[in-house]
């Protein structure tokens, strides 16, 4: 009869596969999680620089808007007449 744990720890005849604590330390993988962990900050900060630029963007066009009606109506409009 077979040994099932022997064949899970030794499938390929090289040894005991490693576990997920030892992959989780080796240097590869924190420099692998280390580079995606930066790659996400940079992603989020444009993000964040772009949503910035966006709002100014729009806060100009309001501006630009609001002048044009000031000075279509320097004296302010009147909803009196309106009413």
């Amino acid at each position: 009869m077979p040994n099932y744990n022997q064949s899970q720890n030794d499938p390929a005849g090289i040894g005991p596969t490693p576990t997920y604590v030892d992959q989780a330390m080796s240097p590869d993988t924190t420099q692998f999680y280390a580079d995606q962990q930066a790659a996400a900050d940079a992603a989020a900060l444009l993000a964040q620089q772009e949503a910035a630029a966006q709002a100014e963007k729009d806060a100009k066009i309001r501006q630009q808007q609001m002048d044009e009606i000031n000075q279509m109506f320097p004296q302010g409009f009147n909803f009196r007449g309106m009413l």
